[in-house]
């Protein structure tokens, strides 16, 4: 049996941001780039905070109204 060899895990922030230099007088267009990019990467974890946020909040009104994880509890003190 032929495994293929693991793929290694790269950082996909360092290579959503990394802008290269220029030198033809487009320094402020790239810098335009580099900032829009930025403001789209707080935007993106801003949504998944919230998303989180959410999700919590739903599970713990789940666990208050319909006792969910009760059984659990009770399984693991004795």
């Amino acid at each position: 049996m032929n495994k293929k060899p693991a793929r290694k895990a790269t950082s996909v922030r360092s290579k959503a941001l990394v802008v290269p230099p220029v030198e033809s007088g487009f320094d402020e267009i790239v810098e335009l780039i580099r900032i829009a990019r930025q403001q789209a990467v707080r935007a993106v974890y801003a949504e998944l905070i919230g998303l989180y946020w959410r999700i919590g909040d739903h599970l713990h009104r789940k666990i208050e109204s319909e006792g969910w994880g009760k059984d659990c509890s009770t399984k693991l003190e004795h």
